[in-house]
């Protein structure tokens, strides 16, 4: 094991950085050199091997940050010489027009930053202790985490800061999400949303207008803050009936937070029941208990904490049966419904559907459930194809939800909503839906979903990897209205013939994961890894914090990067650069990819050069853009004309 794990550090990349045409690599085992088609390590000076950036000054030195301080490379010898010393790791270095700068953390976790002036380092202070992230630019900009007093120790925000030449910053609180990588999400009983990390570097959630987030690792197994760790993803969340939010950190356990004690506790074999980790999935039954899922790297599938009022006490959990008489052989339940008070489905993959009656045949959902007696319990034999139609539920289905009329909808490859005959063990097909492939037919943004929610009105939303779908049931037929962001629109040919531009809201883009319903039915959370979006059914899809509008353009347009100062504007906004609202921006090609994005564009301030940064800053081809444009909440899409 520890050879393996040796092995594998050596691919760990911190950073990367292009200098006199070869690639440097900082990785935790040094700094290797990418020329003439192959690698060469250049640890020739360093006095320690942990590398943690790279970056080349204004005057056209390399320079490398790691746990020795800050190193200089000399082409002609091939070595790093050590320049002043910064007593502490540095984590990051940046340079440009502002200067040099290094950020380093000292033993304790707080931030120092460093100016360089040859030949030695100035310390500056910092606006709060807790910095992660510099850029030196025309003015240096900071960024990190901070704990206002009353907030628990790892429960905190997010700040940026601008320094001016006299050393001073301004700061600004942002009102955002630690998590840019989302998946898990549920909602407080105040309505509140939470979002969970796929990176497992935060939980936010947002109260009284502002997000807060945990973000902190415990201290101790039995420290009663924090996370697990930030490497364990938060796949799933649920809402206990009590208010109580569970977060599913996917290798060790689920982080239980107390949102009127601001606590959180961690859940884990060694202080509950919980027989263990690799948690997909959990929800929450009617009467209280929390029925936990895992993947094939649980041998117990699937766990029911009974009491979650005293989690602690392992005679409150019951592992559920696998096998004949149980969930089946399958690797892994991705998901559950609850169907009556004392009937559950699970999605079994490679099982299909199976069937659990809590109590029974002998007994009603009106009896009291005997969720810690299994000898009462009744399986169903599962449900392994559909009648009548292709759609396999033995391929992993993953999201299950139940109909106002008491049907299943189940989702995967496909959605199918279906009921069951107890009496005869038959499955009756009410609708099947695939991919949309012509204008005049119903279908999904894609066949490959991700998960389904019915709300308030009794509507269905279907998340697909690549948008998201309201079907709205009359007469027993569906029909889906679809939404995509720009992105996804614009990656697909066929989208522009299958759906009107209607369709483009202001979704978060990426592949998008979980939904899920507040408490009132009214509102709906939808994770991506480009984050989350709050969805009102009434209003499709709007920001919470939307001004009253936004007359926001382009100039010039179109636009020529060799002409003038070089850069595209944006006018429309707040002109106070400093205590303005920045807008967000997006650059998009006509393949829906993203070429530039910023999230502090000011007024009448040049903003973008004509380069693509997202593949090396190359000049991006004359032609037809689409510019997203995101301020004070709402969102407008413009076309873009770049001409060479």
């Amino acid at each position: 094991g520890r050879r393996a794990d040796w092995i594998l550090a050596q691919y760990n990349v911190n950073a990367l950085q292009f200098f006199q045409d070869d690639l440097f690599v900082a990785t935790p085992s040094g700094i290797s050199r990418f020329a003439n088609n192959s690698f060469t390590d250049q640890n020739a000076g360093l006095t320690n091997l942990v590398i943690n950036d790279l970056a080349v000054t204004e005057s056209g030195d390399l320079l490398a940050a790691g746990n020795g301080g800050v190193f200089q490379w000399d082409t002609g010898s091939e070595t790093w010489s050590l320049i002043g010393a910064t007593n502490n790791w540095a984590v990051s270095i940046t340079s440009g027009p502002a200067g040099t700068f290094a950020l380093g953390v000292t033993s304790g976790g707080v931030g120092v930053l460093n100016e360089y002036d040859n030949p030695g380092w100035t310390t500056e202070p910092l606006p709060y202790s807790r910095c992660f992230s510099v850029y030196s630019g025309d003015e240096l900009l900071a960024g990190g985490r901070v704990v206002e007093p009353g907030m628990a120790g790892a429960v905190g925000y997010g700040w940026l800061g601008r320094m001016d030449n006299g050393g001073n910053f301004t700061t600004w609180r942002l009102d955002a999400s630690l998590v840019r990588n989302a998946d898990g999400v549920t909602f407080g009983a105040d309505s509140s949303p939470w979002v969970g990390s796929r990176n497992a570097d935060a939980l936010s959630r947002k109260i009284d207008g502002a997000w807060q987030s945990i973000y902190e690792v415990a201290s101790a197994e039995n420290d009663s803050s924090g996370l697990f760790n930030q490497g364990s993803p938060v796949l799933s969340m649920t809402r206990g009936t009590d208010g109580i939010v569970y977060a599913g950190q996917y290798s060790w356990g689920t982080v239980r937070y107390d949102p009127v004690a601001d606590r959180s506790e961690l859940m884990y074999p060694a202080n509950c029941g919980l027989a263990g980790g690799h948690i997909v999935n959990m929800i929450t039954h009617p009467a209280g208990p929390i029925i936990f899922m895992h993947d094939w790297a649980n041998p117990n599938k699937v766990e029911v904490l009974a009491d979650p009022d005293h989690w602690r006490n392992s005679s409150n959990w019951v592992v559920l049966p696998t096998g004949d008489g149980g969930l089946g052989t399958g690797p892994g339940v991705w998901d559950a419904v609850v169907e009556r008070n004392d009937v559950i489905w699970f999605a079994v993959e490679e099982a299909g559907l199976v069937r659990w009656d809590v109590n029974g045949e002998s007994l009603g959902p009106d009896d009291e459930l005997t969720w810690l007696d299994t000898s009462d319990d009744t399986w169903y034999e599962p449900v392994t194809e559909f009648p009548g139609i292709s759609n396999d539920p033995t391929i992993p289905q993953v999201a299950l939800a139940r109909a106002a009329d008491g049907s299943i909808w189940v989702g995967g490859n496909g959605l199918v909503r279906f009921n069951y005959s107890v009496n005869s063990g038959t499955v009756l097909v009410r609708e099947f839906f695939n991919e949309k492939v012509s204008p005049f037919a119903e279908g999904l943004i894609s066949g490959n979903v991700s998960d389904v929610v019915v709300d308030g009105d009794n509507e269905v939303w279907v998340a697909t990897i690549s948008g998201l779908n309201r079907g709205t049931t009359v007469d027993d037929e569906t029909t889906f209205a679809a939404f995509f962001d720009l992105g996804n629109y614009l990656s697909n040919s066929s989208y522009g013939t299958l759906y009107s531009q209607e369709a483009i809201v202001p979704l978060s883009g990426g592949q998008y994961r979980k939904i899920t319903v507040d408490p009132t039915g009214e509102k709906l959370l939808l994770s991506s890894d480009r984050g989350a979006v709050l969805v009102e059914p009434g209003n499709p899809v709007i920001d919470p914090d939307a001004g009253a509008g936004s007359a926001a353009y382009l100039y010039p347009n179109p636009f020529k990067p060799t002409e003038g100062d070089g850069s595209l504007k944006l006018d429309g906004i707040d002109a106070d650069a400093v205590n303005g609202t920045p807008a967000i921006v997006e650059v998009y090609n006509l393949d829906g990819q993203m070429v530039f994005k910023s999230e502090h564009v000011s007024a009448e301030i040049g903003f973008w050069d004509g380069r693509n940064h997202a593949v090396g800053r190359q000049p991006v081809a004359s032609g037809m853009y689409v510019v997203r444009i995101i301020y004070k909440g709402n969102i407008s899409v413009q076309p873009l004309a770049v001409l060479r």
